[in-house]
């Protein structure tokens, strides 16, 4: 890839996901990539009912990124790709890399998502990742509570 005039994102080159069951091999990024950042407010009201300060806490990163799943057997077939597509167990890790920046790149909680298909176009996943704020005040995955 060339650019000229301002150095700018153009694309993600050699960006990849990957969770349990589906490697990175088994996918590649297509489309688009969204992230949001939102967190909760709260408003401190003085005499008369006016905003007098102004809180916020629980920052919360949300990011949309879409898959299409691939066969790279020695002897790649539609079929081999149909199989691998697949969605992450509930709230699963799914891990981001080669965004080179640390927004995008690390671990993910999966919040859902979905596969389309369609007669004239490709299968692809949609992913909706989520990361919320730990102690140390930063969105990180939550780690999974063991069943007891």
């Amino acid at each position: 890839m060339n650019l000229t005039g301002l150095a700018v994102v153009f694309t993600h080159d050699n960006a990849t996901v990957a969770f349990s069951g589906i490697a990175t091999t088994d996918n590649e990024l297509s489309g688009g990539v969204s992230l949001s950042d939102s967190f909760d407010k709260a408003d401190l009201k003085g005499a008369g009912g006016r905003t007098v300060a102004r809180g916020a806490a629980n920052r919360r990163h949300n990011l949309t990124v879409e898959v299409f799943f691939k066969d790279t057997s020695g002897s790649p077939t539609q079929a081999g790709a149909k199989g691998k597509a697949a969605l992450p167990t509930m709230f699963g890790i799914v891990t981001l890399a080669n965004f080179g920046n640390a927004l995008y790149d690390g671990t993910w909680n999966y919040e859902g998502g979905s596969i389309a298909s369609s007669t004239d176009g490709y299968q692809k996943a949609t992913l909706q990742l989520s990361r919320s704020e730990a102690s140390n005040g930063t969105p990180a995955a939550m780690t999974a509570v063991p069943a007891s």
